[in-house]
């Protein structure tokens, strides 16, 4: 959380989180705790049970950064 808020770029919109402890976190908590930071930016924690939704990584040509492409949404966001 520490690296999160005081080193996020103020372009970021996506932050991933994984590999979370199944018996030192509990994820509730860490989504709460992101969220009240989070000032905008979508906080996704993988399940360690099921799938997480599907993104896709793609180069905007337009403004020279990688997008993430949200398969259910099918919205481009920057990346970076």
């Amino acid at each position: 959380l520490e690296i999160f808020t005081e080193h996020r770029p103020s372009f970021m919109t996506h932050l991933f989180l994984s590999h979370l402890s199944k018996d030192n976190n509990n994820v509730q908590l860490v989504q709460q705790l992101f969220d009240s930071h989070s000032n905008g930016i979508q906080v996704i924690i993988a399940s360690r049970y099921t799938h997480t939704e599907l993104f896709s990584i793609q180069h905007a040509t337009a403004c020279k950064q990688p997008m993430i492409v949200s398969k259910s949404a099918s919205t481009k966001l920057p990346l970076f």
